[in-house]
C-alpha cells in the first residue's frame, strides 16, 4: 500500500472539484469525509447536489500510525450514495457521475 498524508490527498480533491462541477453541472461540489467505527478506516471523497438531489462519492481508506492514509486495495472502488440510496463498485469517479446523470435523466 503507498500511504499519503491526508493533506495531499485533499488537495487532489480540491483540485479536481471545479472540472467536476463544470463537467457534470452540479449545483455544488464539497469535500467529504466519513469516519467510520474502526479507528484507522475512513471513506474520502466529494459531497455534491445536482437538481436538488443531495449526494456522496467516496473511497475507502486506511490510516496508518502516522496518520498518512493508503486506499483499501480490497475495495478500491467508489461508494456512491444518492438520496439515502447506497451503491458502489464504481471504478472511477466518472462512472459515478454518469450513473447519476442516468437517475437524474430518468426523472425528468
Amino acid at each position: 500500500m503507498n500511504f499519503l498524508p491526508l493533506e495531499l490527498i485533499l488537495n487532489d480533491l480540491k483540485r479536481f472539484g471545479e472540472p467536476l462541477k463544470e463537467r457534470y453541472n452540479l449545483d455544488s461540489i464539497e469535500i467529504y469525509i466519513e469516519e467510520t467505527d474502526v479507528d484507522e478506516r475512513l471513506f474520502i471523497g466529494h459531497s455534491f447536489s445536482i437538481m436538488g438531489i443531495q449526494g456522496t462519492a467516496s473511497l475507502p481508506y486506511f490510516k496508518n500510525n502516522n496518520g498518512e492514509l493508503a486506499i483499501d486495495e480490497n475495495e478500491k472502488h467508489w461508494k456512491l450514495n444518492l438520496n439515502e440510496s447506497k451503491t458502489d463498485g464504481y471504478r472511477t469517479i466518472g462512472d459515478v457521475f454518469d450513473f447519476v446523470r442516468g437517475v437524474i435523466n430518468t426523472h425528468e
